[in-house]
């Protein structure tokens, strides 16, 4: 009997040990924020050319969304985009103009990282455009108060008017939690 109670005790004892040196400190968190921001395109008349269009500034309300989320900046382990949209507004034009289309997100000292493309969309006849993403940890321009988006395209036909361009994008954030 005292052998078992001692065997039971021991195992007891490595349980308790073992659960207690694997135990997370603090908690994963994870959310989405979304961010949209416009470019103006301009007209151009000649094909193959590539020309690059920047957004407004975008406030990324990262504070907000890390309170709400029970994190802080300094907590957030990646950033990936999701998702990223360009839609053209109140315009005849469509994306059969282009031929091919890359997505930069860039901090406001000009640190950029490319997120996104689409390239052979000339039979797009669409204004709406889903981009192919990068698999890119975006941290550390995304943990900013302010970034923008710049869009590099290559035209694959003339361009007769001035439109603009929203562009539509879902980050996934993973952090840990600020109480543990």
């Amino acid at each position: 009997m005292k052998k078992n109670a001692a065997i039971i005790g021991i195992i007891c004892l490595f349980l308790i040990s073992y659960t207690s040196c694997n135990l997370k400190t603090k908690a994963d968190v994870t959310f989405d924020a979304d961010l949209m921001s416009t470019c103006s395109v301009t007209q151009v008349d000649s094909v193959n050319v590539t020309r690059t269009f920047e957004s407004q500034e975008i406030t990324t309300n990262i504070s907000t969304l890390t309170s709400n989320n029970n994190t802080s900046n300094g907590l957030i382990k990646s950033c990936k985009p999701t998702k990223i949209n360009l839609h053209i507004v109140n315009s005849t034009v469509n994306f059969g103009n282009l031929s091919d289309c890359d997505v930069i997100l860039l901090k406001t000292d000009g640190t950029e990282k490319h997120i996104g493309k689409k390239h052979g969309i000339s039979n797009n006849n669409s204004q709406d455009l889903d981009c192919d993403l990068d698999d890119v940890d975006v941290k550390e321009i995304m943990t900013q108060d302010k970034v923008k988006v710049k869009i590099t395209t290559v035209n694959s036909q003339v361009i007769t008017q001035t439109f603009t361009v929203e562009v539509h994008m879902t980050f996934h954030f993973e952090a840990s939690s600020s109480s543990g």
